[in-house]
């Protein structure tokens, strides 16, 4: 599993989700070194806060925004 730290650019939560996807879920694009991704959000955040995309097979990007751990 990969941690790579980032910053909540946007974030928004879908409540009528597609066929095969349980609502409500929340979707976030994230700003880390390197560029931006979308990529949805273990938990709710909030513009601006610091989290880590970690690695996620399970996600179409490959990658879920989850809270940042503090030391």
């Amino acid at each position: 599993m990969t941690d790579r730290p980032g910053v909540v650019y946007a974030a928004t939560t879908i409540h009528v989700g597609p066929p095969g996807h349980e609502a409500p879920y929340t979707l976030a694009y994230v700003d880390f070194d390197g560029g931006r991704v979308l990529a949805p959000v273990d938990g709710r955040v909030t513009v601006g806060e610091r989290v880590d995309l970690v690695d996620d097979p399970n996600s179409a990007s490959g990658l879920v925004a989850t809270h940042r751990r503090t030391a």
